[in-house]
């Protein structure tokens, strides 16, 4: 690695994190987490489209953020108070092992999706909590389509995760679908369930169960972001893993809504992958949060979710630096 303090030196290709030592560190960011076969999962990444030692790959040069976690400060009353924060470290990655992901990027306040902005407009149960539709609007109209272009007028590998069954329309979610399966049977759960009618009355309010159906019927993928040629799509993790593995892909960057909770949380999200030792980077200009009443005043949420990602699931790699490294 090369610190901030560093930066007037070049390291070299041994300098650089290397493929396995940057699995091994999405690992260890999760020790405690990974089991012994998710530990095996990630070993096998490596070896699932092995490379021939004459095959040329295109080498990105990052410049990646991560949280430096440590060290605590014993004497003072906030032991955490002594971590160092945000730094800077450069990453070396073959463009060939990388992707591109678009994740629940949706129509919501658009002219073809689910209405949203006043008390006259339909299926209010969704639309009063739907406080995230304007930065969905505007991430998928100005912030995130140059940063998608970029990635895919350099060659790199671009997927897009639905989030609803509107992914059954697109020919690339079907040839997807029709290589890997859909989606495996549900485990088991809970020996009671009836709890969460109640609870999303309260949280979201009384009338969200019956209108979130009826606002979602139209939600589809924006239509300046829908996927291109075989772009292809995923609803599943398996669907995802099973794509990377024969492609000999292991490194994501992330991009879509929200970065604190679709992109961790949903299929095929970081929670996911990481867990099956894939490296999952976020490109913050390309993501957006879910709000509440104290944190939306200067997007709280926002710095929150970079360090938990920081932490849990990989770098944070500023649309910039990506935009250099595919230019270069």
């Amino acid at each position: 690695m090369t610190e901030r303090n560093q930066q007037s030196q070049t390291p070299s290709r041994s300098d650089a994190l290397s493929r396995r030592e940057l699995l091994s560190a999405a690992g260890g960011a999760v020790v405690g987490v990974m089991t012994a076969h998710d530990a095996l999962a990630a070993a096998t990444i490596l070896d699932a489209n092995p490379k021939s030692e004459e095959t040329k790959m295109t080498e990105l040069k990052l410049a990646a953020r991560y949280y430096r976690h440590h060290p605590v400060d014993y004497a003072s009353p906030s032991p955490a108070t002594g971590f160092k924060g945000w730094e800077e470290t450069e990453l070396m990655l073959p463009k060939e092992e990388t992707m591109f992901l678009c994740m629940h990027l949706w129509n919501t306040g658009q002219e073809t999706g689910p209405d949203w902005g006043g008390a006259d407009k339909p299926w209010q149960g969704w639309a009063q909590m739907a406080e995230w539709v304007p930065r969905v609007r505007e991430l998928c109209g100005k912030k995130l389509p140059p940063i998608l272009e970029a990635a895919r007028k350099s060659g790199m590998r671009v997927g897009h995760i639905a989030g609803g069954s509107y992914a059954e329309k697109y020919p690339q979610y079907q040839k997807i679908k029709e290589k890997y399966g859909d989606a495996p049977p549900a485990a088991p759960g809970a020996i009671k369930g009836d709890w969460r009618a109640r609870h999303d009355a309260l949280v979201f309010g009384e009338t969200f169960a019956a209108d979130v159906g009826g606002a979602y019927k139209n939600l589809d993928f924006p239509v300046n972001i829908r996927p291109q040629g075989d772009e292809p799509v995923f609803l599943h993790t398996h669907q995802l893993n099973g794509y990377l593995r024969d492609n000999g892909v292991w490194v994501l960057f992330y991009t879509g809504f929200a970065i604190n909770w679709c992109l961790w949380y949903s299929p095929c999200g970081m929670w996911d992958m990481s867990r099956l030792g894939y490296l999952c980077n976020c490109i913050p200009e390309g993501v957006t949060t879910v709000e509440n009443a104290q944190s939306a005043p200067g997007m709280k949420n926002m710095d929150e979710a970079l360090w938990r990602t920081s932490l849990m699931f990989g770098y944070i790699v500023p649309a910039e630096a990506l935009a250099q490294a595919i230019k270069t």
